[in-house]
């Protein structure tokens, strides 16, 4: 077999299609561009040997040779060379035409790769926009019943309370009816009834007086003066003192009646729930009514509405907000936004989206200096937080420009 990088080996193997390959890739447009090279030099060859031809028939012309001999023999060689040449400008022209054939090819597949791999990428790119639109979808249908829950809350919270139902809407007036039912068996119970000088308070106390004497109670309106409760002690909520032994159970029949009443009106506020002082049971710090001469009576101390559901309402708010932000800066990182955010080493450092799918440090040796969005309740000097202060943090480095901002 000949040695595969000599010249008969490459020519061999342009002609025979059982001629092993060399050990690179074989490629068919190559054999077939040498295969043409071959037969241009052929051409080229045959075209020497036909000068050669005709310089022998006019210097070498034997002596039997008629002019018109001759010149018939040069004729023929003309033509023959003529056609050979033309034969190899035309395999000239097609090898020049293969190459730009392959070049327009190939050209032709790397935009069609081209075109696949953005085409891919828009794809990708798609599915992840998709994703992102489902979050967010999902997100907004989220935040959109947290809004309808608190949007009823709020409604709930703005109504004055009752405990006759008037002015509200319900459904079967026989299943609210159904609250008073305790109350039927302690008639004849003595409630003395004092609001804070509010009017929904008062409007509230006077109904409380008329359902109950509704149901055989004996209600009473009462001022501090005869109650010595003082009128800014407890301001808000409700607040039941059963003052002897006897009237206890009157008093747990109540208290459960007006929760029940409540929870009907959609008022569930803890703040507005009535909270039961029983004789052995009292709240320290909290002052007991006093009325001379003693009586056997509960005690029904009628505040202000609880404003806790307004302030759950706002720390909500709150909580949603900062998670909006939160969201809206990871959407940004993501799609290839760039970040730069406080480490609690007070440098700045690149942004970049945790294993958790939260934002965190490029830099695995530092820890960004993440904002504290848990709400804090401001009441007087009393700050109430449902987590813990965060640790203290160190002071960030004072920027050189005193115009320039920290962060």
């Amino acid at each position: 077999m000949p040695i595969q990088n000599t010249w008969r080996f490459r020519f061999l193997s342009g002609f025979s299609s059982k001629t092993a390959a060399p050990s690179n890739n074989h490629d068919p447009s190559a054999s077939l561009e040498s295969l043409e090279r071959w037969s241009f030099w052929a051409t080229i060859v045959i075209i020497l040997g036909i000068v050669l031809e005709a310089l022998d028939t006019v210097h070498f012309a034997k002596s039997d040779d008629t002019l018109g001999d001759i010149v018939l023999k040069l004729v023929a060689d003309v033509l023959v060379g003529i056609g050979l040449l033309i034969e190899a400008v035309c395999i000239v022209r097609a090898i020049v035409e293969t190459r730009r054939e392959k070049r327009e090819s190939d050209e032709k597949v790397a935009e069609a790769n081209k075109a696949a791999g953005e085409a891919r990428q828009h794809a990708a790119f798609s599915l992840a926009t998709a994703a992102t639109a489902n979050a967010q979808a999902a997100a907004a249908n989220k935040r959109a019943e947290e809004l309808r829950r608190d949007n009823l809350e709020l409604q709930a919270s703005l109504r004055p309370r009752r405990f006759s139902f008037r002015g509200w809407v319900t459904g079967d007036p026989r299943q609210t009816e159904t609250i008073y039912e305790g109350l039927k068996p302690h008639a004849e119970t003595i409630a003395l009834i004092q609001s804070v000088p509010d009017f929904e308070a008062q409007q509230f106390a006077r109904d409380l007086a008329g359902t109950l004497a509704a149901h055989g109670w004996k209600p009473r309106i009462v001022m501090h003066d005869e109650s010595h409760f003082p009128d800014l002690a407890l301001p808000e909520g409700l607040w039941l003192f059963p003052l002897t032994k006897s009237v206890e159970p009157a008093s747990t029949a109540l208290w459960n009646a007006l929760i029940q009443a409540l929870h009907t009106m959609g008022i569930t506020q803890h703040g507005d729930m009535p909270v039961q002082q029983t004789l052995d049971n009292r709240m320290p710090g909290i002052p007991n009514p006093r009325l001379d001469p003693p009586v056997d009576a509960i005690f029904v101390r009628v505040g202000l509405k609880s404003s806790s559901g307004l302030v759950d309402l706002h720390r909500r708010e709150l909580v949603r907000e900062g998670e909006e932000q939160d969201a809206t800066l990871t959407n940004f990182v993501r799609t290839g936004g760039k970040l730069k955010h406080p480490a609690t080493d007070g440098t700045m450092v690149d942004v970049a989206i945790g294993p958790d799918g939260k934002l965190a440090s490029a830099d695995p040796n530092k820890k960004l200096a993440l904002p504290d969005r848990e709400p804090t309740f401001v009441m007087g000097s009393l700050m109430l937080r449902s987590t813990p202060f965060p640790d203290q943090k160190p002071e960030p480095p004072v920027p050189k420009n005193p115009l320039e901002p920290s962060i």
